[in-house]
């Protein structure tokens, strides 16, 4: 007889696997009342040290939310012995090195780098950051990186109940483990996450198994982050994410014409406004040749061509999702107008509308430089809108 308030009452499980691992698996399954996809977590055996540790990621994770942290939908309320997750279309191991581009790295590094920012403001270290907790996640036609399986997860000095982790016993994942984890994990800090973070951007941009005390550094643009990031002692590691994302390169390299501008901008744009989606409030201002917005939710600016009115009705009117500011403070600093004069309209459907008239790409980047005025604009967003004139 299945007692009330299991997993099986309420889901059910397909045959494979979504993930294995020592304490627990994961299998699709489908909630037998509203029909949603989930993917459930459950032990795979019950004893006091797994039951403890599931119950702190449960915990954990539903306390913080955040757009780039896993979130847990539903769990096992009496013995937390399960709990659902949204579906990942892909986990960052199942990528080959060939696959991951300069611009795929920019935005994974920086999701993982604002949750774990977050994580830490609460004094949560993770103390398991692979590519095998890094998932992305679909919401419609939108997509979102996020940091997950927090099973490993040290709460905050003080707060612990029963020091699941003690001197002398390893913790993590051997490569990608900080080296102050072999001794003592329940004493490490942000700079433990900022070690392992760094050994991920080493697989991602080498394509090697971090191996552990050798040293991994890619010879591009990502040496200098890498370097900073997984230094031996900690004493000498960067220890703050304002720091560690000033390292990050630019957002992709600088294109060869304006037709491969146009093309860049057009991969580019889910990226960048998946980015803010989610932002609290977003501010909209016009600088003549250029409508900047930035999202609250970590600071930062982005210049947008923000949105464009293709006919008087209400299901006609586009967003163009983006325009990008070009030059060396691109992703860090706010745009100055003279390093913000090339902006590109790229949105794929405004696209195929503009060639299917017989517009040139060329023209499309002529016309988006000219920029848009104040009464083309439209705020058609989920998320608070303020405009400056």
């Amino acid at each position: 007889m299945v007692m009330k308030g299991t997993y099986k009452d309420l889901y059910v499980l397909e045959a494979r696997h979504l993930g294995k691992g020592g304490q627990a698996e994961v299998f699709a399954a489908t909630h037998r009342s509203t029909k949603e996809r989930v993917a459930l977590k459950r032990l795979r055996e019950i004893d006091e040290d797994s039951v403890a540790r599931m119950r702190r990621e449960i915990e954990v994770q539903t306390s913080l939310r955040h757009h780039h942290i896993m979130p847990i939908k539903d769990f096992d309320q009496e013995n937390y012995h399960w709990y659902t997750m949204p579906v990942a279309v892909s986990v960052l191991s199942q990528f080959k090195f060939s696959d991951i581009s300069r611009s795929l790295l920019v935005e994974i590094t920086r999701a993982c780098c604002e949750a774990l920012r977050h994580a830490h403001g609460q004094g949560y270290i993770h103390r398991d950051i692979t590519p095998r907790n890094i998932f992305r996640l679909m919401t419609g036609d939108r997509h979102s990186w996020v940091l997950g399986d927090w099973g490993c997860v040290r709460r905050p000095l003080g707060m612990t109940t029963v020091a699941r982790s003690r001197p002398g016993e390893f913790l993590g994942t051997p490569g990608f483990a900080a080296p102050e984890m072999w001794e003592d994990p329940h004493l490490v800090d942000t700079r433990a996450d900022i070690y392992s973070l760094g050994r991920v951007v080493a697989w991602a941009r080498t394509g090697k198994e971090p191996i552990p005390n050798r040293r991994l550094i890619p010879d591009d643009d990502w040496r200098e982050f890498v370097v900073g990031a997984t230094k031996e002692d900690a004493v000498d590691r960067i220890s703050d994410f304002p720091t560690l994302l000033e390292k990050i390169p630019p957002f992709m390299d600088a294109p060869s014409s304006p037709r491969a501008l146009f093309d860049l901008a057009d991969d580019a744009t889910e990226i960048v406004w998946a980015r803010y989606a989610d932002s609290p409030t977003i501010a909209v201002r016009n600088h003549g040749n250029e409508i900047s917005l930035r999202g609250e939710d970590v600071g930062l600016i982005l210049p947008y061509l923000y949105a464009r009115k293709y006919n008087h009705r209400g299901t006609g009117l586009l967003r163009v999702r983006e325009a990008i500011a070009w030059g060396k403070t691109l992703w860090k600093n706010f745009p100055s107008p003279t390093e913000s004069k090339v902006v590109v309209a790229a949105r794929k459907s405004v696209t195929r509308r503009m060639r299917a008239a017989g517009v040139s790409s060329t023209d499309a980047l002529f016309w988006s430089r000219q920029g848009l005025a104040p009464a083309t604009m439209i705020a058609k967003e989920p998320a608070k809108i303020v405009i400056i004139e």
